[in-house]
């Protein structure tokens, strides 16, 4: 009896896990997205609104449309299509960011709804997990992908950073000004990472600041030690500098990770 308990078993539930795992991880929740969404389109959040990407690294991405969920929830009336926010997914992909390797992050490109491989900081759908090498860059195709959408500080080949310090920190200040409405946890960040700036500014100045103001004042009333208030000034004046730009690397680092 136990045998044949056990053999029934087996025979239904091996099946449910081979089309979970055909049909990938990750709960959906049914939403209205606007155009012409199909399987692996990549959706973004467009104020109450959701929609098709359509422009290269997308502010406000919020998952992946995917027909065949694992779980699928409606919370709302009307139609709609299932959206996967987080687990493993199926991207619709093309070639416009380069070949795409495992490992790379994806964003969205120029064409409404498909993704690419990301080639500079900027907010990410998350990690490829298979390659993808297009002949035509125009080509699309579908690959399974880790969601995880956040700001990513993206390299390029060489490993090197492609854009400089300043721009990345204005992409990421502009980046999380329409997230962090709809994430506390990255509204915390933001104010963390302002926190940061505000305070290392301070500082310096206050700290470093005052003795290079006080040193400019001493060559007036000592002459003969122009050269060595100078030399102190001017170390004043560079630690001034290094402790602001250290206070702006630390808030850009807790909003890149």
């Amino acid at each position: 009896m136990s045998r044949a308990i056990s053999f029934f078993l087996a025979a239904v539930l091996l099946p449910l896990s081979a089309a979970a795992q055909e049909n990938f991880q990750g709960a959906a929740e049914f939403l209205p997205v606007q155009g012409e969404p199909a399987d692996g389109m990549v959706a973004v959040q467009d104020g109450s609104d959701f929609r098709l990407s359509r422009q290269p690294y997308e502010d406000a991405l919020y998952g992946v449309v995917t027909l065949q969920p694992a779980v699928a929830i409606k919370t709302r009336t009307g139609d709609g299509v299932p959206v996967v926010t987080n687990g493993t997914v199926l991207v619709l992909v093309n070639g416009h960011g380069g070949d795409i390797t495992p490992g790379d992050f994806l964003t969205s490109s120029d064409v409404p709804g498909v993704g690419m491989r990301a080639n500079e900081p900027g907010v990410v759908l998350g990690r490829a997990l298979e390659p993808y090498s297009a002949g035509n860059p125009d080509d699309t195709a579908q690959i399974a992908a880790a969601l995880n959408i956040h700001f990513a500080v993206v390299t390029d080949e060489t490993g090197s950073v492609p854009r400089s310090i300043g721009s990345q920190v204005r992409r990421a200040l502009v980046t999380g000004a329409a997230q962090a409405v709809s994430n506390p946890n990255t509204a915390l960040r933001y104010a963390l990472a302002a926190t940061v700036i505000v305070v290392s500014l301070v500082l310096g100045l206050v700290i470093f600041g005052r003795a290079a103001t006080n040193g400019v004042t001493a060559v007036g009333r000592n002459p003969l030690a122009r050269r060595a208030i100078l030399a102190a000034v001017s170390f004043n004046i560079l630690m001034t500098v290094l402790f602001v730009t250290g206070g702006v690397a630390a808030a850009f680092f807790i909003l890149a990770f």
